[in-house]
C-alpha cells in the first residue's frame, strides 16, 4: 500500500513546522507574526525593554483576564528574548498554572528550560510544538494509517521518520537515525531534496520529499524533532556525517553571513558580508558557502567544499550544523537577542558539536568584538604566515570595499 504526500512549498523547501518552531511563538491559535500587543512588536523591533512594564501593568490592572494572560505570555517572550531565563520561566509557569493546556506556553517554556541546559525536562515539553502548530492551523499529523512511535521495541519493524522544521534542525536531529537502526528497525527517512543525498550515509533509506511523493507502508512513524526525546540515553556520536574528499589544502575558510531571510529572528542573527572585514585582513582566503556564491546544488555538495577548508565561520544557520556534524572546525556568531535554545546563553562550547566554538554578541548588539574574537582564534590555529587580526576600529573604515571583495569570491 502506498500514500501520496505533498509537504513541499512552491520554493522546494519543507515548511512543515517552520512557522512556529524556528522563532517567535504565537499565542494559542494565532500565528506569531500577527500578535498585536505592544510587547511582541517591541521584541521584533529590537532590544527595547519597554514592553516589560507595559505588559506588567496589564497583568496588574486586569488580573485573571484573557488580556492579562496574553500580557503574561508577552512578558515571558521579552524576558526570553533578552536572556532573562529565570524571569521567563517564572512567567511561563504562572501562565500554565492559569491555563495548563496552552501549547504556546508549554512550547515557550520548553525553549526556556532547554536554554538552561535542562535537557530531559525540556525535550518532553518540546513536544508542545506539534500541538501549537495544530492550534494555529499550520499543520496536522500525517494520515498514514499506522501509529506514531512512542518508544515501542523496533526489532524487525519499519519506521518512517517524518521531516519538520528547517535544514539545520534536520541535520542536528539526523544524529539519532543510527540509534534507530541499532534497535533493529528498518528506517526510512524523509528529507527535502537539498538534504537527501547528504543523509543517505546514516543507514536509513532516504526518500526525497517532492510534490506527490509516494511512501510505502511502515509499522510506525515519528517526527524528526521527537527523536532526541524518544531516544534519550542512547548514544549519538559526533561526527556522523562525512564528505570523503581528498586531502585538505590550507589557508581557506568558509564564510556564511546570512541565513534564511524568512526566519523570524533573521534580522538579529544575520549581517552583511562587510562585517567579515577583519577576516579578510588575515591573509586567509574566504570562500562564500551560500549556494548562490558556491554553486553547490545541495548540502552534499556544500559538505565537499567544507571538507576542503581549514575552518568555517558562520551565523546561526544550517551550515553551522553541517560543519559541526562533520567534525570540522566551525566558529558560530550568535546574536544576543533570542539566542536559539540549543546554544544555551553562556559558554563557548556545546555538547552538540565538539568541533564548534560559539561566539556571543553582547547586549550592545555589536558584531565587531565577535568577529575580532573569531579572527584571533583563526590566527592561533593557522600557519605562522597568517597576519595578526587588525584593530576593529581601524578595520571599520574600508567596509564598503570589503563587501565587494567577499561577494566576488567563488
Amino acid at each position: 500500500m502506498t500514500y501520496t504526500l505533498g509537504v513541499v512549498s512552491a520554493g522546494g523547501a519543507i515548511d512543515y513546522g517552520r512557522a512556529a518552531c524556528d522563532g517567535e511563538v504565537g499565542r494559542d491559535g494565532v500565528p506569531g507574526q500577527t500578535l498585536s500587543l505592544p510587547g511582541i512588536t517591541l521584541i521584533a523591533a529590537g532590544p527595547s525593554h519597554s514592553c516589560v512594564p507595559m505588559t506588567s501593568n496589564t497583568i496588574r490592572l486586569a488580573p485573571g483576564s484573557d488580556l492579562s494572560l496574553e500580557a503574561l505570555f508577552d512578558r515571558a517572550q521579552a524576558h526570553f528574548t533578552h536572556g532573562r531565563l529565570g524571569q521567563a520561566e517564572a512567567d511561563c509557569r504562572d501562565l500554565l498554572t492559569r491555563r495548563p493546556a496552552s501549547p504556546s506556553g508549554r512550547y515557550l517554556l520548553a525553549q526556556v528550560v532547554l536554554a538552561q541546559g535542562r535537557r530531559e525536562e525540556g525535550l518532553a515539553l518540546y513536544e508542545a510544538r506539534i500541538d501549537l502548530l495544530a492550534a494555529q492551523g499550520l499543520s496536522h499529523d500525517p494520515e498514514l494509517g499506522y501509529p506514531r512511535w512512542k518508544g515501542e521495541p523496533l526489532a524487525g519493524k519499519r519506521i518512517l521518520v517524518w521531516p519538520e522544521q528547517g535544514f539545520g534542525d534536520q541535520i542536528q536531529f539526523a544524529r539519532h537515525i543510527p540509534a534507530l537502526v541499532a534497535m533493529g528497525a528498518r528506517v526510512t527517512l524523509m528529507a527535502p531534496p537539498e538534504l537527501a543525498g547528504l543523509l543517505g550515509q546514516l543507514g536509513a533509506a532516504v526518500i526525497a520529499v517532492t510534490p506527490g511523493v509516494r511512501v510505502p507502508a511502515h509499522d510506525f512513524w515519528v517526527y524528526h524533532g521527537s527523536l532526541p526525546w524518544r531516544l534519550a540515553g542512547r548514544p549519538a556520536p559526533v561526527p556522523y556525517l562525512a564528505a570523503h574528499t581528498p586531502a585538505r589544502p590550507t589557508g581557506r575558510i568558509g564564510v556564511v553571513w546570512q541565513g534564511n531571510p524568512r526566519h523570524p529572528n533573521d534580522r538579529n542573527r544575520s549581517f552583511g558580508p562587510a562585517v567579515f572585514q577583519p577576516l579578510l585582513a588575515l591573509g586567509l582566503q574566504p570562500v562564500a558557502l551560500a549556494p548562490q556564491h558556491s554553486g553547490a546544488r545541495d548540502f552534499e555538495a556544500t559538505a565537499r567544499i567544507i571538507d576542503q577548508l581549514d575552518a568555517v565561520v558562520t551565523v546561526d544557520t544550517a551550515v553551522a550544523h553541517l560543519a559541526g556534524a562533520m567534525g570540522r572546525p566551525v566558529h558560530v556568531a550568535l546574536p544576543f537577542l533570542r539566542t536559539d535554545w540549543r546554544w544555551l546563553r553562556s559558554g563557548h562550547k556545546t555538547a552538540l558539536y565538539p568541533s564548534m566554538k560559539l561566539h556571543r554578541q553582547g547586549p550592545d548588539l555589536d558584531w565587531d568584538p565577535v568577529i575580532a574574537a573569531i579572527a584571533r582564534d583563526l590566527v592561533a590555529a593557522s600557519p605562522a604566515d597568517v597576519a595578526s587580526p587588525p584593530d576593529p576600529a581601524a578595520a571599520a573604515a574600508p567596509r564598503k570595499q570589503a563587501l565587494c571583495d567577499v561577494l566576488s569570491l567563488r
